[in-house]
């Protein structure tokens, strides 16, 4: 099933995707134009594996943190 939401994510078929951290790894889609992050980001590898699943060039990535964590 994820295989399947993924590739229809891919197509445009599907326009939203909601994932936990595991979507930081091994998820190629180019056209994405925004990830946002709801939690702070642990090291600069995440960081970089994030903000690498907006790649198309009028992408943004949006980190919102609590102030508890700054």
């Amino acid at each position: 099933r994820q295989l399947n939401i993924m590739d229809e994510f891919r197509e445009g078929k599907v326009k939203l995707v909601i994932a936990t951290s595991i979507g930081e790894e091994g998820v190629d889609i180019p056209q994405c134009l925004l990830v946002i992050r709801f939690d702070p980001i642990p090291n600069f590898k995440s960081w970089i594996q994030s903000r690498g699943r907006a790649r198309n060039h009028r992408s943004e990535f949006l980190v919102f943190v609590s102030w508890q964590y700054l």
